[in-house]
């Protein structure tokens, strides 16, 4: 956003740089990379919003038809896909008035509002997987009330600052607000990924010692009696096994998206504090090329996210894919994976399956307990 042919770019409070007309090929080959950046950041989070909700649609439990992991992915497809809106907005409008001075500065600081909102998510996620670790029995029954709550007030929070942006926007105060939240974001990334690689350190020992106890405590079972499921039937047992590898999909899956965030923002984040501090001392044309070398990471950063979740959950694309076209084809839902016509379920046969897949809760977390504590 601070890149532009023929405007001042503001690198300090106290001075401004006017771009050479040489530079103007390097303006397009920018505006050409935000403007791709900008396209693929949008199509692939609507396309990941879509399967998301598509994917809830199927749960049997209507009343819980998003568990805690999809509300975040939810609130970060979301968030991302305005990036890539505003990007496009940014540079595809009529240049008269993308060079407006007022109009950039509200883009700009509404890119700082979407970060902003993506660090409090991620750090909302963070809490939750390593809850999963830390309480895992407490914890299930308010992981989706606690992914509620921590989106409302992420957005809440963004919400009041874009508020603070339009008040400031009358009263002709946006450059001093850019400039404090243009200090204040990167500094408020720097303690967030020490804090996120704490935590997710924390994750990855607890994890594999829970896992290392479950074998040992499975084995010494069998040993005892190997003629007896301990987790009730082998539909049962096939349920509990698929539910922990769905989270820790959803734990590998966080893992990366906040390695990724990190990698991408960090280099931006020190960008912006040596440029305000003035060290190291950078040829004005090197440091602005750097700059928006870095803001384009950064931007990228919205494309990986669903990119990373459409690839880790890519059975749920052919599933989708199986299904319009069964449909398309035979105009009824009765159909299998093959597309094959099958027999509609009795509501005795649903209820005997439901009973057969699904666990007595008490029972099992009495057993979880003596597993893990």
């Amino acid at each position: 956003m601070e890149l532009s042919a023929n405007q001042n770019i503001t690198l300090k409070p106290t001075g401004t740089l006017r771009l050479p007309t040489s530079s103007k090929v390097v303006f397009q080959i920018f505006t050409i990379l935000w403007i791709f950046v900008g396209l693929f950041a949008l199509i692939f989070n609507i396309l990941q919003i879509v399967v998301i909700v598509g994917k809830s649609r199927k749960s049997s439990n209507r009343r819980k038809k998003f568990d805690s992991s999809q509300i975040f992915l939810l609130n970060l497809s979301i968030i991302d896909g305005l990036v890539g809106l505003i990007l496009l907005i940014a540079l595809v409008i009529p240049l008269a008035f993308q060079h407006s001075s007022s109009f950039v500065m509200v883009l700009s600081i509404l890119l700082h509002v979407s970060w902003l909102i993506s660090i409090l998510v991620l750090i909302s996620v963070t809490i939750d997987r390593l809850a999963l670790v830390l309480k895992p029995i407490k914890y299930r029954y308010y992981a989706r009330k606690f992914a509620i709550y921590a989106c409302i007030i992420s957005w809440f929070c963004g919400l009041v600052l874009a508020i603070l942006i339009w008040y400031k926007f009358a009263s002709n105060e946006l450059t001093s607000l850019d400039s404090i939240l243009s200090i204040l974001l990167p500094c408020l990334t720097l303690p967030t990924s020490v804090f996120l690689i704490c935590c997710y350190f924390m994750i990855w020992r607890r994890s594999t010692a829970l896992v290392k106890r479950l074998q040992e405590y499975e084995i010494k079972h069998y040993q005892k009696d190997n003629k007896t499921e301990y987790f009730g039937t082998p539909g049962q047992k096939s349920n509990l096994k698929t539910s922990s590898s769905k989270e820790l999909k959803y734990t590998k899956l966080a893992t990366v998206i906040v390695g990724l965030f990190m990698v991408c923002w960090l280099p931006i984040s020190l960008m912006y504090i040596f440029a305000y501090t003035g060290s190291p001392r950078i040829d004005p044309w090197t440091r602005v090329q750097l700059l928006s070398s870095f803001q384009l990471l950064a931007a990228f950063n919205s494309v990986i996210n669903p990119t990373i979740y459409l690839r880790t959950f890519r059975n749920i694309l052919s599933d989708f894919g199986t299904k319009v076209c069964c449909h398309k084809k035979n105009g009824t839902k009765n159909v299998n994976e093959d597309c094959v016509m099958v027999p509609l379920k009795t509501k005795d046969l649903e209820k005997k399956e439901y009973n057969e897949n699904n666990f007595d809760e008490e029972q099992l977390d009495k057993k979880i307990y003596e597993i893990y504590y």
